[in-house]
């Protein structure tokens, strides 16, 4: 997942990013193993190491709508029948199907 932080970070942004690196880094050193900490030196540095320790919590937000998705969307047994055999079907199967539903 891609993503750039921008844009000049006044003395806020700076502190809560120093907030959310060592909150990563304290994270990162419980692991077995640990992980190494996240660099913090220079404004590139800080900037990087946010960007990695938020791209961590994007993946975690996606992962849990698409378990969401999953738990809400209604699949009714015909549907479920039809997904089963279009896995089964070679790809001549599949498109004389769609070919048959489109015309």
């Amino acid at each position: 997942m891609a993503f750039a932080v921008t844009g000049t970070a006044d003395q806020e942004d700076r502190l809560t990013m120093d907030m959310v690196i060592a909150q990563e880094n304290a994270r990162r050193a419980a692991l077995t193993p640990p992980l190494p900490a996240l660099p913090n030196t220079t404004a590139v540095e800080r900037r990087q190491s946010y960007q990695t320790a938020i791209a961590r919590f994007a993946v975690e937000f996606h992962a849990s709508k698409v378990a969401e998705f999953k738990a809400t969307r209604q699949i009714t047994p015909v549907a479920k029948q039809i997904r089963q055999a279009l896995a089964l079907a070679t790809p001549a199967q599949q498109q004389a199907a769609l070919t048959a539903l489109t015309t």
